[in-house]
């Protein structure tokens, strides 16, 4: 008898942990779209929402991702409490006010594309004198800030990467600073293949960051234990 009970509760137990752990609460987790790293046609919403999925639930929450809306409402959805969470910000200062931002969690090297037969961007100072194209709610790099203090730069600011394109199709921009997969997709996008291209090499980095609100009195704990996963991860 004491044999049989002891051999009943094994297999329930070891039911319980092929089965896994009990979820954690749930948080709702919303981002715009980026492709190829976030994008509704992707697994899992690409491998940035798969990577944000992945932290929370190493620190015990049930993440939960939206459909993904466009970049500004991301933001007014989790301000109003019909989200949790967002991911896949640029740092900003002038975020903090409402946000806690976590330690950058994926990083994407950037490059300058240009038309064919542009010089080719070796080193920032390349770009200094002419136009630069980045999309309205781009923060802009560090790198970039600097240049625009430092040399004489113009910046135009469409309302989308495509819009980049489509300037420098017309000859009205001279470089679009971007994610290689990312400028490549939109080139493709845009009919653009072959007229416009990547430099060869990369210049600085995107980092990307998950914001909690501050109005959420657990948010500073779970951005803490997420910076943890982050460091642990690496």
């Amino acid at each position: 008898m004491r044999r049989r009970s002891f051999s009943t509760c094994l297999t329930l137990l070891l039911a319980l942990y092929a089965s896994g752990s009990p979820a954690g609460p749930e948080l709702r987790l919303v981002a715009g779209d980026y492709p190829p790293y976030i994008s509704a046609t992707l697994p899992e919403q690409g491998t940035m929402s798969a990577e944000v999925m992945r932290l929370f639930r190493a620190i015990g929450y049930a993440p939960r991702l939206l459909p993904l809306v466009p970049w500004p409402r991301a933001l007014l959805m989790v301000t109003a409490g019909q989200a949790d969470a967002s991911f896949g910000w640029g740092f900003s200062e002038q975020r903090q006010v409402d946000f806690i931002s976590s330690r950058p969690f994926f990083r994407v090297p950037r490059k300058f594309f240009a038309p064919a037969g542009h010089k080719p961007v070796i080193e920032l100072d390349d770009v200094a004198g002419r136009s630069l194209c980045m999309p309205r709610g781009y923060t802009l790099p560090p790198e970039i800030e600097a240049l625009l203090q430092q040399r004489p730069l113009r910046l135009e600011r469409p309302a989308d990467g495509l819009g980049c394109l489509k300037m420098m199709a017309a000859g009205r921009v001279d470089y679009f600073f971007q994610a290689e997969p990312v400028g490549l997709l939109l080139i493709e996008q845009a009919g653009l293949g072959g007229q416009i291209r990547a430099a060869s090499n990369a210049i600085g980095h995107a980092d990307f960051h998950i914001l909690l609100p501050r109005y959420r009195i657990d948010s500073a704990a779970i951005v803490q234990r997420l910076n943890e996963a982050i460091a642990a991860g690496r």
